[in-house]
């Protein structure tokens, strides 16, 4: 299983106003976003929030069926954390965030909110592309389909052809669960940077 983790807790300090809420193509830019994810193949969505909480949360569409901009939220898992430390950067978001994943998440793929044009199809393929490699995708669904949709090719007598199995390693999955303090705050730490407001 695989959720997305959008970290939108930012104070948008640089740019003067939450740029969650930011109007991109008649909708907040937090809810284009979340809504980018929700479409696609992934299992669940965990939204950070922090400066703004209230509003963001709003903008998302949590507790309500009206669609806005005419897109209706999809029946999937969707999940709030509120980072009350979002002032001190990034880092502190994906420590809320990836502590909020349900118990059963194998794997997670972070979004940033102000990265609108990281679409569906973006999703969707790099989804399929981590259930191939880490054997997900293979688990037969009983009608000749793996879990991605991919029919297996198959010979002129019906048969399943023989593929030579992939050599190369698997990319290892977001080890979110090996997270630890040090290592999240040494990515806050690296270069002596501002930290980064979602």
């Amino acid at each position: 299983m695989i959720y997305g983790l959008l970290l939108a807790a930012g104070t948008s300090s640089r740019m003067g106003q939450p740029k969650q809420l930011l109007d991109w193509r008649g909708q907040p830019l937090v809810r284009h976003v979340a809504l980018q994810a929700l479409h696609s193949q992934l299992d669940g969505l965990v939204v950070v929030v922090g400066a703004q909480a209230g509003a963001v949360r709003q903008a998302v569409g949590v507790g309500s069926d009206a669609p806005a901009a005419g897109a209706a939220r999809p029946m999937k898992p969707l999940l709030f954390a509120e980072n009350e430390a979002f002032a001190t950067g990034q880092a502190s978001s994906l420590r809320v965030g990836l502590a909020a994943l349900p118990a059963s998440v194998d794997a997670v793929l972070v979004l940033l909110v102000d990265q609108p044009l990281v679409t569906t199809a973006l999703l969707n393929h790099m989804v399929a592309e981590w259930r191939v490699q880490t054997g997900e995708g293979r688990r037969e669904r009983g009608d000749g389909r793996g879990e991605t949709g991919d029919r297996r090719p198959e010979t002129g007598d019906g048969g399943t052809q023989n593929r030579e199995p992939r050599t190369e390693p698997a990319p290892p999955a977001l080890p979110f669960d090996k997270l630890t303090n040090r290592e999240a705050e040494g990515s806050e730490a690296e270069g002596n940077r501002e930290p980064r407001t979602e």
